[in-house]
């Protein structure tokens, strides 16, 4: 059939004198140029949907829950500048992109542009580079000496003259990074603004870091936003792994305010905050959670003003998107605190609910999330409190006696048939999973691990606000296995192929080949299942031991009863305090309140 369509295009030697055939002949080619030709008009719309495809199916793979919220929020049309927390790299971006209804498109840094898969979606997405100050920063000659208020920073075997300009910015181990306004030797700076009151270097490491002219990137974005484009940014600055919203920086408002005011006719550019909250999110078959908030619509009123007055103008638009992103994050000061208010979510929960299964409360995602923020909120005004100080000590020795046993709140002992039968499962599901799971997946799980935990201390040792370099493993593990795992498919396909085609039938062969990918996320699922039996069965055993029965059965329960009546009268007595918000929009209301305890706003 090919040979003669061949030599009918080629050649235009019709194989008979059929006019029929000469007609069927021609609308076959005809539609197979139209095709062809649709396929290069709208080549980038269909590579565009290919590599998202790809790319959503990548991350629900590797994240066993997305769950977004507030997609309703995001303005249809005009300009948009979405503002983001940064917790986990490319990822962060990728959570963005797959979920958000407009094309988005990021600022992404001029040195990620070199991984190739970075660069080809920043290409499809109209993404722009940045250079960023930290990336081309060099580590200083000597070390510095400055007090506490100063501007004057002294140097021992510096050569400021040659590492500094006027305009330049000296970078210090703790990330504080100050403008110079002058050199007067090799040993003396005099900066812009005085260190911090809180800060005090002596004998410190310094960087250089040279001032970037960001002019062509700013008019890049400008035009962007005129043509009612979507442009993405984390205001943070690079990624960390904290569990706080750092300080934002200028760039965002200067995008909007300068936006509007370079193209007065372009419209008003809409501000959408989008709180990313990962639990467990650099590792595999994590949780994350998307909510896109309230829109912040620039006024005309605020552009004028910062036609006349920039510094005025920008740190009033950058409060305000602070304001509105920590509306959307959980904002908690470190790792144990986020331990423990999960566990006083859980409590809080438990000592709402009554003992019937009518008045059980079941939240929804975003309920749980805004509950936390709730909660977080209130801990920044009262944490101080030595009462809350205290109960929350109680709350993380709880926390912990749960954590030695792989319980959670909702677990209860349970007898012999049910120990019986979880190992039972265990072993199924273990054998199940293990011949994908270590033939498929475990190679390529290995090399992923053992890259991102040496590009996490990598990562650390080049930050001055990473802590574990946490936010760099996720997207190393998924960068990784994309490489690696149609790598390590082939090399078991040849294997196949050279071992058993003497013995196998090539279609049988061909339909192992093709199902590999279906029995790898068989492998996944089935580990995923088999691990969390697995550690179910740790409070089983360890019941063997006497002293273990009496903390499941007896202390367990009894700290939990202590702390439910200490929360519920600690959040009676100082709730008030939070104002009439803590009245007007309770997601859990007392069981005197409400038949079913439960209020949504």
């Amino acid at each position: 059939m090919y040979i003669i369509l061949y030599d009918t295009i080629l050649n235009f030697n019709f194989p008979t004198t059929d006019w029929d055939t000469i007609v069927l002949y021609f609308l076959l080619i005809l539609s197979w140029g139209i095709l062809l030709t649709l396929l290069i008009i709208w080549r980038r719309v269909v590579i565009d949907h290919l590599v998202f495809s790809f790319l959503r199916v990548i991350m629900n793979i590797f994240f066993s829950r997305i769950d977004v919220f507030g997609l309703e929020k995001i303005p249809k049309y005009g300009p948009i500048i979405f503002v983001s927390n940064h917790q986990n790299q490319f990822v962060d971006g990728l959570m963005l992109g797959i979920t958000c209804p407009r094309r988005v498109g990021f600022l992404i840094a001029e040195k990620s542009f070199k991984l190739k898969m970075v660069a080809l979606i920043a290409q499809l997405t109209h993404s722009i580079a940045v250079v960023r100050p930290q990336d081309i920063a060099k580590e200083g000659s000597g070390t510095v000496t400055i007090e506490k208020g100063s501007t004057v920073v002294k140097g021992t075997n510096s050569l400021f003259i040659k590492e500094f300009e006027v305009g330049y910015s000296i970078l210090f181990p703790n990330g504080t990074t100050i403008r110079v306004s002058d050199v007067k030797s090799n040993e003396e700076l005099v900066l812009d603004t005085p260190v911090p009151d809180d800060k005090d270097f002596q004998n410190s490491k310094y960087k250089s870091v040279p001032k970037v002219n960001q002019e062509q990137m700013y008019k890049k974005v400008f035009k962007a936003l005129s043509r009612g484009r979507s442009i993405a940014i984390f205001p943070e600055g690079g990624s960390h792994d904290q569990t706080k919203l750092l300080p934002l920086k200028a760039g965002v408002a200067i995008m909007a305010l300068g936006a509007m005011a370079n193209h007065p006719n372009m419209g008003r550019v809409a501000i959408v905050p989008c709180g990313l909250t990962y639990f467990r999110g650099h590792r595999f078959r994590g949780k994350c959670v998307v909510e896109y908030g309230e829109p912040l619509y620039v006024s005309d009123k605020l552009r004028d003003i910062y036609t006349k007055s920039r510094s005025s103008a920008i740190s009033q638009l950058l409060s305000a998107t602070e304001e509105r992103l920590r509306g959307v994050m959980l904002n908690v000061p470190d790792l144990r605190t986020l331990y423990i208010l999960s566990t006083t979510i859980d409590l809080y929960i438990k000592c709402s609910e009554g003992v019937d299964e009518e008045t059980k409360i079941h939240l929804t995602p975003d309920q749980r999330l805004h509950l936390k923020q709730r909660f977080a909120s209130g801990l920044a005004k009262v944490g101080d409190n030595p009462r809350v100080r205290k109960l929350f000590d109680e709350i993380y020795e709880y926390n912990e006696l749960l954590r030695k046993y792989q319980l959670n709140i909702k677990d209860r002992p349970v007898g012999f048939w049910a120990i019986t039968s979880r190992i039972i499962w265990t072993l199924i599901i273990g054998f199940l999973a293990l011949i994908p799971g270590i033939l498929l997946n475990a190679p390529v799980g290995l090399v992923a691990r053992l890259s991102s935990q040496r590009e996490a201390r990598r990562a650390v040792a080049n930050s001055n606000v990473k802590i574990d370099g946490r936010d760099v493993v996720a997207s190393k593990k998924i960068m990784t296995a994309i490489v690696a795992l149609p790598l390590w498919y082939a090399t078991c396909s040849l294997l196949l192929v050279w071992y058993a085609q003497p013995y196998i039938e090539w279609s049988v062969i061909i339909m192992i080949i093709l199902a590999m990918p279906f029995f790898s996320y068989l492998g996944v699922r089935f580990t995923e299942q088999g691990i969390i039996l697995s550690k179910s069965l740790v409070p089983l055993v360890s019941r063997i031991r006497k002293s273990h029965r009496y903390e499941q059965d007896v202390r367990i329960p009894e700290m939990e009863r202590e702390l439910c009546k200490k929360l519920k009268l600690t959040i009676d007595e100082l709730g008030p305090e939070m104002g009439e918000e803590f009245w007007t929009h309770r997601i859990i209301l007392p069981r005197s309140a409400s038949s079913d305890s439960l209020n949504v706003e």
